[in-house]
């Protein structure tokens, strides 16, 4: 097991993750990310936005970026 930190960023507002998540490896916190990030979206449409730009960013204990996980959305006609 290894402790991630997944920040996010949404928009202008970055939220910093101060305690991590336990994982067996990147993968399951990637998957972990992936379902968050698609939870997050959700909320926001939910909400009324738009067009929702969000990532998740990845990080190992030593502050070492290791994937990021993107969304962009948008809602409505061209």
């Amino acid at each position: 097991m290894a402790t991630y930190f997944i920040h996010s960023s949404l928009g202008a507002q970055t939220i910093e993750d101060p305690e991590g998540l336990d994982f067996d490896g990147l993968e399951d916190a990637r998957q972990y990310a992936i379902g968050a990030g698609r939870h997050i979206v959700a909320e926001e449409i939910i909400e009324g936005a738009t067009s929702v730009d969000l990532q998740l960013y990845i990080e190992n204990e030593g502050g070492e970026r290791l994937a990021t996980v993107s969304f962009a959305v948008r809602v409505g006609h061209p």
